[in-house]
């Protein structure tokens, strides 16, 4: 960049020095002759008028390049703040997903374990009430321990069937 800056320089300062050269052999020519004076003064004027206008056109150039190579350094920044914060983001669904996959895993066995005490739970209060129905031989007992048993097998029933869809499950994985 700095040898362009330089080339950039000795351009400009060249194209001044030719400029005002003309523009002072313009009016060095004008003076001495009277007859060409205004002629060659005006083919001054417009070279002069020509290499401002190269100048100018020159100048916008250098300056649109240097606007396209910042334009670019952004870019290639945003590129990399875009990859870093995707690679984050990635960063975080995985950690996510672990923790969902161990949530599911820990719920699952919860599941079960309250399955099997309810389980466990529903025969003890079966039996209990069938002891106490056949020790005490009244309706509403034996219609407690009816309800407890019923209430005992529909509870095995349902286990059975979840337990059939996760072996089915298991099976087709």
């Amino acid at each position: 960049m700095p040898e362009q800056s330089n080339q950039e320089k000795a351009w400009v300062l060249g194209a001044f020095t030719t400029i005002a050269t003309i523009t002072i052999s313009c009016i060095v020519g004008s003076v001495v002759s009277t007859v060409s004076g205004p002629p060659i003064f005006a083919f001054g004027l417009l070279i002069s008028a020509s290499i401002v206008n190269t100048l100018t056109n020159k100048l916008a150039a250098i300056k649109a390049d240097a606007n396209a190579k910042i334009a670019a350094v952004k870019v290639e920044q945003a590129t990399a703040m875009i990859q870093e914060s995707a690679v984050q983001t990635e960063m975080k669904l995985a950690k996510i997903a672990q923790v969902t996959q161990d949530t599911n895993a820990t719920g699952e066995k919860i599941h079960i374990l309250v399955n099997s005490n309810m389980a466990k739970a529903l025969k003890a209060v079966a039996i209990a009430l069938r002891t106490v129905a056949t020790l005490r031989d009244t309706p509403e007992n034996e219609k407690a321990a009816q309800d407890a048993e019923d209430i005992y097998a529909d509870h095995e029933a349902k286990q059975r069937l979840v337990d059939g869809k996760e072996a089915a499950a298991a099976a087709a994985a």
